[in-house]
Parts: structure tokens; C-alpha cells; sequence
């Protein structure tokens, strides 16, 4: 009985663990999403200033990284769950 319900706890927080990580990568694209949008803008003033165009560039490939990053950490965890759920299976 015991590992049915460790198996069942393990695969709960392999679920929240990808659905909080594809929440955070949405995060992560609408900010990269403001900050392209944000360079292209005419109102903004520093949009043509080299060190700004620098700045958000370094910013924008960071960001980039993290939701590469992010998006793989969240398909592992939906891997993890489903072989989660297979073993929850075998021990039934």
C-alpha cells in the first residue's frame, strides 16, 4: 500500500511541476514579447541609443535561454508523471 501512495504522490508533484513550469514560460515569452515590441516602438525614446539596444539584445537572448530552459524541464516532468503513472500501474 505504501508505494501506491508515494507512486500517486510522486506523480502529483511531477504534475504540478510541469504545469507551474509551463505557466512560467509564458511568463518568460511575454516579457521577451514586451521588450521586442518595446525596441520597435516610436514613442520610446532609447529605442535607437546603442548601449538600450544592447542592454535589451544581452536581455532578450538571456530570456530566450530561460525558456528553452524552462520548456525542457517541463517536458521532463510530464515524462517523469507518465512513467509515474506506469509504474502506479504495475503496482496495482
Amino acid at each position: 500500500m505504501f508505494e501506491l501512495t508515494y507512486t500517486q504522490i510522486m506523480e502529483e508533484r511531477a504534475n504540478k511541476a510541469a504545469m507551474t513550469l509551463d505557466a512560467n514560460s509564458k511568463v518568460l515569452q511575454s516579457l521577451a514579447s514586451f521588450y521586442n515590441n518595446l525596441m520597435t516602438n516610436p514613442n520610446f525614446e532609447l529605442r535607437d541609443h546603442p548601449a538600450c539596444k544592447s542592454a535589451v539584445a544581452d536581455f532578450l537572448v538571456q530570456l530566450q535561454d530561460y525558456i528553452y530552459d524552462t520548456q525542457m524541464f517541463s517536458e521532463r516532468a510530464v515524462t517523469l508523471s507518465k512513467i509515474t503513472a506506469d509504474r502506479k500501474s504495475l503496482v496495482c
